[in-house]
């Protein structure tokens, strides 16, 4: 048990290394529909947002409930990737006062309509030319919100935010996505350094305890 205390104290410690600011990119969570964002491709069944419910093709899809590090709340829309056949992108242009690393993530989820369809989709990630994701959606997980996050190094200046739908024929897998945030990743102060420090020699002295009563 008091391995458990221990391990907890570390999880808190590191908790506050991922305490972010403000979501840098415009209506992030769809709330206020396309504000923001670009589309290209069209298609049948156009990039759309929708509102959580049965608007997906007639399955309930509910408001995204991953653990996801947005500083934004699940709201009531997400983006809709459905169409069989047209290559679609969505994008957003973001500008980043200072060079640095930032942290970037996004949530994804496949309903189960087109999830059972025959033919598979590609859906991938990238900010400043650089691929940040990418998965045929029958590798992920089916009815299941998954939330994505990584850590880019970003120049100063603009960078595109771009999401790639590409299916590869009729009937086609789908995907909903929604919470996606860009925030500057922050930088530990002193103190956490300290507490982390310390709570890796007091796991450590812990677990040399455990190995000698056993």
């Amino acid at each position: 048990m008091k391995l458990f205390r221990h391990l907890a104290a570390l999880v808190c410690v590191g908790a506050s290394f991922g305490a972010h600011a403000g979501n840098l990119l415009t209506n992030g969570s769809f709330e206020s529909g396309l504000a923001g964002w670009t589309i290209t491709g069209g298609g049948s069944d156009p990039v759309s947002v929708k509102n959580y419910g049965n608007s997906f093709y007639g399955e309930t899809v509910l408001a995204d409930s991953s653990v996801s590090l947005s500083p934004d709340a699940a709201g009531a829309k997400a983006i809709y990737f459905v169409d069989d056949v047209a290559y679609q992108t969505l994008t957003q242009t973001v500008t980043v006062a200072t060079a640095g690393s930032y942290s970037v993530g996004f949530s994804t989820y496949a309903p189960a309509n087109g999830w059972a369809n025959a033919h598979d989709a590609a859906f991938s990630a990238s900010i400043g030319g650089n691929t940040i994701f990418s998965s045929n959606i029958s590798g992920m997980p089916i009815t299941t919100w998954e939330a994505k996050s990584g850590l880019v190094n970003l120049t100063a200046g603009s960078h595109d935010i771009s999401f790639t739908f590409t299916p590869t024929g009729a009937a086609g897998k789908d995907l909903v996505i929604d919470r996606v945030y860009l925030v500057a990743a922050p930088v530990p102060e002193p103190e956490t350094y300290a507490m982390l420090l310390a709570g890796l020699g007091v796991l450590g002295w812990a677990r040399r305890r455990q190995s000698k009563s056993v």
